[in-house]
């Protein structure tokens, strides 16, 4: 399936779309900042669609996209049209005119990503760095299944117990990790805990491509497995209200299916709605426990999609176009390097630097109190905070650069074993990601994801290599040779 007729379509409409807000604006900014933030579409877009190879759904540029949907489409029409206390929130003490200026530089950032990403033709050559599958079978799935399935569990009880408990009052709630460090309350992620805790998730998609590799049908009972290691690598996200991180366990799954079987544009589209619909019901969830609203109902999920300040966001980008240098002096790269420090667990070096930019930007740019949770960055706008604005246009050719190398060297690779589509969707996602979050950050988050990856293709791959073939020693063994 080629993505380059969509791209096509949803350039037309962003010109379109602009061209009517131009019509209609009689020199009213909010007009203004709704119709450059649809041009971001055709920005992005029209150079790719028209210069680049065929794309495809797994491609990286697929994942930006949505970032440029929620954070510039989407939040673009709430900051010109919008009328509630998130979109307040939002605006702070810039005012429509400001984040109309700001979402033209952040129009020229996605037209020279898309450019460089047209582009770019260099590959690296990874398939000597895949993970071999030459020793997977059926016999040992079961003990290493059940290894991962514990060390998830306990990983999983041992966050929650950390973060408050378990109860049924507390269900999708923003959870962290409280203690008390020179008389003052010091909040903490629990990452450790959330590192062996997401093992459950690559395992279930390194078992989904083995699954699907063999060219049969799942069954029953492989459909079982999977469903029931999904609603184990569901749990962390579910209970912490991170809706990010679910929505993630899809798109991966995603990447693996389409490696393995053809995609239609009826099952894409069922593939979308439901993470659409997940977003909605975690906000509601969420609303219900911060008493925003009097029970569960499920939100809007465009409406708060866009006032999430999330994907590539005209909002957060527009507040350090205008922030820095008066209110944050530039960086000069320091923020390049904090993520050497965030091993250290902050129960034992409360005062480490912070590894998320988003807290600074919250406190020194928004002059707003940060205890727990800040406003990102995408790395566009860290090259601002670090060189100004040589930084953010060099920033934006590298972002564009890196996700052409990695559709390159991954996409012709992504079904030579199980494990490729896994790895692929690891390194596209966190580097996507930098849509979003500074570069420490999402240096730290990629690790993590790694290590989870690794571990649980350790548990598979050498556990398996240890049981002979022709042994089925359990009812699981037998299920997923069937």
């Amino acid at each position: 399936m080629k993505m380059n007729g969509l791209y096509l379509g949803l350039s037309l409409y962003g010109l379109l779309a602009a061209l009517l807000a131009l019509v209609l604006s009689s020199g009213q900014s909010n007009w203004l900042l709704f119709g450059f933030g649809q041009l971001s579409l055709p920005a992005l877009l029209l150079v790719p669609s028209l210069l680049s190879r065929p794309i495809k759904v797994t491609d990286p540029l697929n994942l930006l996209l949505i970032g440029v949907i929620i954070g510039t489409v989407l939040q673009s029409a709430l900051l010109a049209f919008g009328d509630s206390p998130a979109r307040t929130f939002l605006m702070a003490d810039w005012t429509v005119d400001d984040y109309a200026t700001g979402s033209l530089w952040v129009m020229l950032s996605l037209f020279i990503i898309g450019t460089t990403y047209s582009l770019t033709t260099k590959r690296i050559k990874i398939r000597r760095f895949l993970p071999s599958a030459k020793h997977f079978s059926a016999a040992g799935v079961s003990i290493g299944v059940l290894i991962g399935i514990l060390v998830s569990l306990f990983a999983l009880v041992t966050y929650l117990k950390a973060t408050g408990g378990f109860s049924l009052s507390e269900i999708s709630r923003k959870r962290t990790v409280e203690f008390i460090s020179n008389g003052q309350v010091v909040y903490a992620g629990g990452g450790y805990s959330q590192l062996f805790a997401n093992i459950s998730r690559y395992m279930l998609l390194i078992l989904l491509g083995f699954f699907l590799q063999r060219k049969k049908r799942l069954g029953i009972a492989n459909t079982i497995l999977l469903v029931l290691m999904f609603l184990l690598a569901a749990a962390l996200p579910f209970f912490s209200s991170s809706r990010g991180s679910l929505l993630q366990i899809l798109f991966g799954a995603l990447y693996v299916f389409v490696a393995f079987r053809n995609v239609t544009w009826r099952s894409l589209l069922l593939a979308a709605l439901i993470p659409t619909f997940i977003f909605g019901a975690m906000t509601g969830l969420r609303s219900a426990y911060q008493g925003r609203t009097s029970g569960f109902h499920i939100e809007n999920p465009l409406l708060t999609m866009a006032e999430s300040g999330n994907g590539l966001a005209i909002g957060s980008t527009t507040a350090v176009l205008y922030g820095v240098p008066e209110r944050m002096p530039y960086q000069l790269g320091s923020t390049l390097t904090s993520w050497i420090f965030a091993p250290i667990p902050r129960s034992i070096w409360p005062g480490k630097p912070e590894t998320a930019l988003g807290r600074r930007i919250k406190e020194e740019i928004y002059h707003i109190g940060a205890l727990r949770n800040g406003f990102p960055a995408s790395f566009m706008a860290e090259g601002y905070i670090n060189f100004g604005w040589l930084g953010f246009l060099l920033f934006s050719a590298l972002f564009g650069f890196g996700l052409r190398l990695i559709a390159n060297s991954f996409a012709p690779l992504k079904s030579a074993t199980p494990t490729a589509p896994v790895l692929y969707y690891i390194v596209a996602s966190n580097f996507v990601g930098l849509s979003n979050i500074n570069l420490s950050l999402a240096a730290i988050r990629f690790g993590m994801d790694l290590f989870a990856f690794l571990f649980a293709y350790m548990l598979l791959r050498y556990i398996i290599a240890r049981q002979p073939s022709h042994r089925r020693s359990s009812p699981l063994a037998t299920a997923v040779d069937a």
